[in-house]
């Protein structure tokens, strides 16, 4: 495959590097409903949160793991983007 489409590449075929066949989907996705779910499980988390007057550093780790549970295969990656946030939430360590 990576021999096909660098033959088209040097031929200047840049807008037909692989056939429409040559790449196909097995497995469904479903990104949009796994959206949705992690957009309802911070919002609802972060909800109660608000409602039960817990720190906000117990509501940034609930929705991380909520976020963690929907998202499994990309988590680790996702949070190594989320290592930012340390030093804000916690000041003094």
């Amino acid at each position: 495959m990576m021999l096909k489409i660098s033959e088209r590449y040097a031929e200047g075929k840049g807008g037909a590097l692989l056939d429409p066949g040559d790449l196909q989907d097995t497995q469904p996705r479903h990104e949009a409903l796994r959206l949705s779910v992690a957009v309802g499980l911070v919002a609802g988390l972060a909800l109660i949160a608000k409602a039960m007057n817990l720190p906000h550093q117990i509501a940034v780790a609930s929705t991380v793991i909520a976020a963690t549970l929907v998202y499994r295969r990309a988590a680790m990656a996702g949070l190594g983007v989320l290592a930012f946030l340390y030093p804000p939430l916690f000041p003094g360590k």
